[in-house]
């Protein structure tokens, strides 16, 4: 099942080896760690680049978070859970 979100959240990250990695994120209060990212993308609206990753944090739940590198704003998009 895919659930939408589109809901800003604030995201702990770090840049190494020329790559942002984000390592946890808070929505509604609660702090999801990042335990492995199964996918990332860039793309792009209009001027802005947006970088995308499919993040898991330990359960079977994956989230979609999105960076708005024109804002500096990240989101979380969508959660796949499984059934």
């Amino acid at each position: 099942m895919i659930e939408e979100i589109k809901e800003a959240i604030r995201v702990k990250a770090i840049f190494a080896d020329g790559r942002l990695r984000p390592e946890a994120f808070v929505w509604r209060r609660r702090v999801y760690g990042v335990k492995d990212i199964h996918g990332a993308y860039d793309n792009r609206l209009g001027r802005a680049k947006q970088l995308h990753y499919a993040v898991g944090c330990g359960g079977d739940d994956v989230y979609e978070i999105a960076l708005d590198t024109d804002k500096m704003e990240w989101r979380l998009d969508r959660i796949h859970t499984p059934g």
